[in-house]
């Protein structure tokens, strides 16, 4: 089995290699053993007592056997009817024993505690051990490889033995009495197997597994059709009856009113195992019930209102303008009333130009084609643009004639922040905005259509908050 160790079934020859004899020193000497056993009332003791057997141990065993007892005593009874006790124990080597041995103590139980106390020895003697001889040699063993040859065709083990004649404990060349050798076998075939779904038939009712064995003659690792030795088959028993449907589990979802289970009311879900089978959730099948409780009722915000109001000419705007007002409808009214303004920013219009000198007339031109219409839209400024809220202010050209202001008609935008700003020019000149944050920007004459003379804008203006004017041009 390749497992590197010599199993019984494996030795193929044995070879004994006896110790030598003793030398001329004497034999070891007997040990001297003592056995004592209860000795019931009659001729030897009258009132009973315990029997001493002595003797040498003749067969080494360490228990004297009857045909070793050399002598016999009996320590009796007394007849006041106290128990003899004796102890046997160990006596090291010395005047009594010269090679240690066994002292036996004997006496009447007089406190009749079942014990030998030392006041109650009466009688001591000793079984002495006989002189030790001296040690024979040791026979020793040594094992070496034996490649293949004469020897063994196969390789193996070279076995030497013979007597430590120098007892330095290793089987030296010169001690060597005897050789064997343990010769490895021939290597045996592998035996292989093959395990095939067999189908339903003669060989399994219900079909199974057929299972071939056999030596692997060609060494291929494959059991192979004509190297198959032995065929067995483990065929599937037969089907088992269908076990009964298992019972559905049901939900049933009804609203929970305002109460102790949902201050705001809710859903009520019970659940339970549908027992009578009818696809209900009957009362007496419920298991258990949770609640969904809706959350509390928010209070709402007061809305963001804007309004626009013209400035006419004057300390606050020369040349007129548009007053922005902004604020919280705080009365829900949907108007921002006076007591509600935040925010108010002036939009002023630029001062009119100088008048030219008039020019000489010039030719009738060709009718020129119909402009694009300026459009304007307000929508509420992103987060990004305003963190504080506002209103973001697109215009273009309405390119395509819709009426609509669409994203890719839009040439500049304005956001309207939270802030105070202020705006001078306008008409044909740039119109400039100055913020309280130290922003600036500036709209090119004629981004706006005029309507009602020069430097007059119209603005369709919806939700912002305190407003902060940033232009932001598309490229």
């Amino acid at each position: 089995n390749e497992d590197g160790v010599l199993d019984a079934n494996e030795v193929e020859s044995t070879q004994v290699v006896c110790n030598g004899a003793d030398g001329t020193n004497g034999t070891n000497g007997l040990t001297a053993l003592a056995a004592t056993s209860s000795e019931p009332a009659g001729a030897n003791c009258p009132n009973g007592g315990t029997k001493l057997q002595f003797g040498l141990d003749d067969d080494a065993d360490g228990v004297l056997d009857p045909a070793e007892v050399d002598s016999t005593s009996y320590a009796c009874n007394g007849i006041d009817g106290l128990n003899v006790l004796a102890t046997v124990t160990a006596e090291p080597a010395g005047a009594n024993c010269a090679s240690g041995g066994q002292k036996i103590e004997t006496g009447a139980d007089a406190d009749a505690d079942g014990v030998l106390d030392p006041a109650e020895i009466q009688n001591t003697a000793y079984v002495c051990n006989g002189t030790n001889g001296t040690n024979g040699l040791s026979g020793l063993v040594a094992s070496t490889p034996e490649p293949a040859g004469a020897n063994c065709p196969n390789g193996g083990t070279k076995l030497d033995f013979g007597l430590d004649d120098d007892g330095n404990g290793v089987l030296d060349p010169t001690e060597v009495d005897s050789t064997s050798y343990a010769c490895n076998g021939i290597d045996g075939l592998s035996v292989v197997t093959s395990v095939t779904p067999e189908p339903a038939g003669a060989n399994c009712a219900n079909g199974g597994q057929k299972i071939e064995v056999g030596q692997d003659a060609n060494r291929n690792g494959q059991l192979d059709a004509p190297e198959v030795q032995g065929t067995s088959y483990v065929c599937n028993g037969v089907d088992g009856t269908n076990g009964t449907d298992g019972k559905q589990t049901l939900i049933d979802i009804t609203t929970e009113p305002a109460g102790a289970n949902c201050a705001e009311g809710g859903q009520k879900l019970d659940y339970g195992v549908d027992d009578d089978g009818n696809g209900q959730l009957d009362a007496d099948e419920i298991d258990g019930t949770r609640y969904l409780c809706s959350g509390l009722t928010g209070q709402n915000g007061h809305s963001t209102l804007v309004t626009v109001e013209p400035i006419p000419a004057g300390d606050t705007c020369a040349f007129g303008g548009q007053s922005i007002l902004t604020g919280l409808d705080l009365n829900d009214d949907g108007v921002l009333d006076a007591s509600e303004v935040t925010g108010n920013t002036s939009i002023c219009n630029a001062s009119p130009g100088e008048q030219g000198e008039k020019g000489d007339k010039g030719d009738k031109g060709d009718p020129g084609a119909d402009g694009k219409s300026s459009l304007i839209s307000v929508e509420a400024a992103s987060a990004e643009a305003c963190a504080a809220g506002g209103q973001t202010v697109k215009t273009g050209l309405d390119a395509n004639g819709n009426g609509t202001l669409d994203a890719e008609e839009v040439s500049s935008s304005i956001d309207i922040c939270q802030s105070t700003c202020t705006v001078k020019g306008g008409g044909d000149q740039n119109t400039v905005i100055t913020c309280s944050d130290g922003t600036s920007s500036t709209i090119r004459a004629g981004g706006c259509s005029a309507a009602g003379g020069a430097g007059a804008w119209t603005w369709l203006l919806g939700l912002a908050g305190l407003p902060l004017i940033r232009r932001r041009r598309r490229a």
